[in-house]
């Protein structure tokens, strides 16, 4: 008999395309490939060989039966008797019954290999009423008169004595040892040795599956940063002192030297965690991508191992920035930049070349030498339960993982993550950098509240050793706290407005909420201030970039722009203001702010002004309490009363002491449970397991609403209903509208008049995805701040 693993359908009959031993052939070849040579997990790295082979050899042994094969040929069968995980499952209890850990962790591992991973403590995983299990029973007489072709096929000799519910006292010894493992013995490594090897078994599975190709990275050029903006120059003679008064290109090169010259310290191999702690507009994306080709370099002559460079980002259009740039540094080389984060092209700029699910699958396994992402695609890998995310988790071994604008992380959360990344460097050698101009207490806070009651401790190695004195360097800004009294109209703030602009300057406004940010603009346009601008998550994202590019080019041509936005211009955007004014809010976020000011560090414009103002609602009070916290919103007060200005050199020390007070107060309760379903492999349950886990909080009145606002987002409307109606494929819909269509989307609040309107109206494409028709925008949308926001009710903020 043929045995097959999968099967295809053409002209409305199913052939079988793959045979069964190849495919358990090379997912064993496909998971080896994919291992990196220095783990530090739960099995000894010498047996993990014959682990893996063992894993991939019985992972589909239940295809082998009569069952699945027809109805794979599309027989209608049983959906119990053509299932495939637990026969292989119990095969490797019987086969490893002498040792129980082992035994266990293979069952665990090939029964959820279809789905996502369940609480360890769930009594139903393990082997309850085997006995009883009459389909299981059915599945072994059947695939019993089998076993000659499978051991001819399969590297099993023994097969026959293997299929076989096992005997009461081995699962009594099984169920034994995993309550061992969870309750007297739990230990955060087995979390990271269980997904690790369930990511080495499900990404190898699905790639052979869809017949796409295991990527093998290359050799990256060292000196790419240096062929693309050239050597430092002679600035490595010069100490810290000598550096005042440099240009900022001078300056920029002067960090990047320091940085890289960490790689002849042979301490830097003797260190997994490191910190790049520099003021904004210094340049720290291609120092980073500098520093890490280097270490690229001398982990592949010490271990002979290519790692891949994964470099995380927390908003949609700094990652956009970002792949620009990779993309031109290596533009004349073969090295493949992946992209993946919401929106992420799944075909890129080769729309004809290849097959729909080989490209999807190498987009969602990170087939590629560097990959750029999302802070939720990345710290979603490390700590979830999900089939689909933990399908790249094996890429984090060995890895160089850069995570940039980490001061954008909730503070709730640092202790968690601080924790996570320690133990990621501890467990699978991956080496982390951080990036940051406000350097949060990341791994200070996870020392205290987590790493040191483990008895652990992370040592992050600073790549800037004389950071502190670079920031002394700067005189670009100054922040100027107005705080003598609050400000509760628009026309309160254009007086403020006319008296600190100071002529024709370019000028930044950033506001806590997007309807007050609407209110600003719609004040200032009235009195006439051009070229004026508005961006904030209330215009649709295709306009977004629009927006950023003309205003770049009035920036550089001296127009003097206004532009009044909301927080989603404080991390990663690369614009310059003369100019700024802010919302009262964290300091940190201030500060970001203040590095899209003097950016270029011109001069003339040396100490010029950011200026905080505190918006209140008449009757809820201070706006900025309403978006963060009032505890948050006092230690601000507290950092910020009683100064007139401060300047650049001294922004570290405010935000120190900022973190400092303000970590304090945090109870931090919610980062020590979830560490604590890590620990105890609690991956779904109450709400603290595993997968509950969001690096965005997620907004429970947020309505998504697709904007109907040119012919582009009409076509693309178009072809989502022929999606729906299955009139196109989803292939054709994504190579062809997929990244249009999610650029005409907005999230709303759902209480707004607008939304209730177009729900009564029923435009809903989807149960949950709402529309504005083309011919009714006038009605719901401006062009110039996006969704109208006029509500009867007190507004409800929206921060996305």
């Amino acid at each position: 008999m043929i045995y097959y693993s999968h099967a295809k359908e053409e002209n409305g009959l199913k052939t079988g395309s793959r045979l069964l031993k190849q495919h358990l052939s090379g997912v064993f070849d496909k998971a080896l490939s994919s291992l990196y040579p220095k783990l530090n997990i739960s099995i000894e790295n010498q047996n993990l060989t014959e682990f893996i082979k063992d894993l991939t050899c019985f992972h589909d042994l239940g295809k082998y039966t009569t069952f699945f094969q027809r109805y794979l040929l599309g027989e209608e069968v049983n959906r119990k008797l053509k299932s495939h995980s637990l026969l292989g499952a119990i095969c490797l209890i019987n086969k490893h019954k002498e040792y129980p850990f082992y035994a266990a962790l293979l069952y665990l591992l090939v029964i959820h290999h279809h789905n996502n991973f369940q609480s360890i403590a769930d009594s139903r995983l393990f082997m309850n009423d085997l006995d009883e299990n009459n389909s299981l029973l059915t599945q072994i007489k059947d695939i019993e008169n089998n076993v000659h072709d499978i051991g001819i096929e399969l590297p099993e000799q023994d097969i026959g004595s293997l299929l076989k519910i096992p005997d009461p006292d081995v699962q009594k010894n099984i169920r034994k040892t995993i309550r061992y493992l969870i309750i007297k013995n739990a230990s955060i490594q087995y979390y990271f040795t269980i997904n690790y090897l369930f990511s080495l078994l499900i990404e190898a599975d699905k790639l052979d599956a869809s017949e796409t190709l295991h990527y093998s990275r290359k050799t990256l050029p060292e000196k790419a940063v240096e062929i693309f903006i050239g050597r430092p120059g002679t600035v490595d003679t010069q100490t810290i002192d000598d550096i005042s008064g440099y240009e900022q290109n001078k300056l920029r090169n002067w960090v990047r030297l320091a940085v890289i010259k960490n790689i002849i310290n042979e301490e830097i191999t003797a260190n997994n965690i490191f910190t790049l702690t520099a003021p904004t507009g210094i340049g720290k994306t291609l120092t980073v991508l500098d520093f890490a080709l280097r270490l690229k370099k001398i982990i592949r002559q010490n271990e002979n191992f290519e790692p891949q460079i994964i470099y995380g980002l927390p908003f949609i259009n700094i990652i956009e920035q970002c792949l620009s740039v990779y993309n031109e540094v290596f533009k004349n080389t073969t090295v493949n930049v992946l992209g993946h984060y919401q929106y992420a092209d799944v075909f890129g700029e080769d729309k004809q070349n290849e097959g729909y699910n080989q490209k999807l699958m190498q987009l969602n396994t990170w087939q590629s030498d560097i990959v750029v992402t999302s802070f939720v695609q990345f710290f979603e890998t490390l700590i979830s339960n999900k089939n689909k995310m933990l399908l790249k988790f094996n890429h984090l071994a060995g890895s160089i993982v850069i995570l940039d604008e980490v001061q954008t992380i909730r503070l709730e959360q640092i202790p968690l993550l601080g924790a996570v990344l320690f133990y990621l460097t501890k467990y699978l050698h991956t080496r982390v950098i951080l990036m940051t101009a406000t350097k949060p207490k990341i791994f200070e806070l996870a020392n205290k509240e987590i790493l040191e009651p483990e008895g652990e401790r992370a040592r992050p190695y600073e790549l800037l050793k004389d950071y502190e004195k670079v920031f002394k360097k700067f005189n670009r800004t100054k922040i100027v706290p107005l705080l003598d009294k609050p400000v509760f109209t628009s026309e309160e703030f254009y007086k403020i407005f006319v008296s600190k602009r100071e002529g024709n300057r370019s000028c930044l406004i950033v506001c806590n909420t997007v309807q007050r940010s609407v209110d600003i603009y719609n004040e200032l346009n009235k009195w006439g201030i051009a070229p004026l601008y508005y961006l904030s998550t209330n215009i649709v994202p295709a306009v977004r970039l629009k927006i950023i590019q003309s205003l770049k080019k009035d920036l550089r041509t001296g127009k003097a722009p206004v532009l009044v936005s909301t927080q989603v211009v404080e991390a990663g955007v690369d614009l310059d203001f003369d100019v700024g004014f802010r919302d009262l809010g964290p300091v940190d976020s201030i500060v970001q702010v203040a590095g899209r000011i003097n950016r270029e560090n011109t001069k003339k414009r040396e100490l010029s002004p950011l200026y905080i103002v505190d918006f209140h609602k008449e009757k809820s009070g201070s706006e900025s309490a309403i978006i963060y916290d009032s505890l948050s919103r006092e230690q601000v007060l507290k950092a910020l009363r009683g100064k007139t200005e401060i300047p650049e050199k001294d922004y570290l020390g405010l935000i120190e002491d900022y973190f400092s007070n303000i970590s304090e107060i945090e109870a931090f309760h919610k980062a020590r449970y979830f560490y604590r379903s890590l620990k105890t492999l609690k991956y779904d349950g109450d709400d603290f397991a595993v997968n509950k886990f969001r690096i965005i909080e997620e907004s429970p009145w947020a309505v998504p609403v697709f904007v109907e606002l040119n012919d582009e987002a009409v076509n693309a409307r178009n072809a989502f209903n022929l999606l729906l109606t299955g009139k196109i494929s989803k292939e054709n819909f994504d190579r062809n509208y997929k990244k249009i269509f999610h650029q005409y989307i907005i999230a709303v609040p759902g209480h707004l008049p607008g939304v209730r309107e177009i729900k009564l109206n029923g435009w809903n494409l989807t149960e949950n995805l709402w529309y504005i028709p083309y011919e009714k925008i006038a009605d719901y949308y401006t062009k110039n701040t996006g969704f109208i926001r006029v509500s009867l009710k007190e507004e409800i903020v929206c921060i996305l």
